[in-house]
């Protein structure tokens, strides 16, 4: 069961079991409480914590679905096949995602120009 409450002006989720005698497990310490998207947070943190313990039959914070997550990540997560714009812009050296666009293909130009012999 998911509960939320205030403490000293903080919103709490707490995933505590149905049965007594069971761990409580904290889901979230500090969760916006204020402004247009604070219901939507909530939402939406409900939502997700509900669709994995569907999927895995269990509170997702236990250590056993923890360390089922864990190694299912490692074994089928998908690898990144392009850098993250992030990492353009670092590695050319810029502040924005289209200057980093402008240089990675300024870079390509010039190696395929370099490969063809000009």
């Amino acid at each position: 069961m998911l509960y939320g409450q205030r403490v000293n002006g903080v919103v709490r989720v707490t995933d505590v079991p149905l049965t007594p005698g069971g761990r409580a497990y904290l889901v979230e310490r500090e969760l916006e409480e204020e402004g247009p998207n604070a219901n939507a947070s909530l939402q939406a943190l409900i939502a997700d914590y509900l669709g994995q313990a569907r999927r895995l039959q269990r509170c997702p914070l236990e250590r056993d679905a923890l360390l089922t997550v864990a190694r299912a990540t490692r074994m089928l997560a998908p690898r990144a096949t392009k850098d993250s714009p992030f990492a353009v812009m670092v590695k050319y050296g810029v502040d924005t995602w289209p200057e980093a666009i402008a240089a990675r293909a300024a870079a390509r130009r010039e190696a395929d120009q370099h490969a063809a012999g000009r």
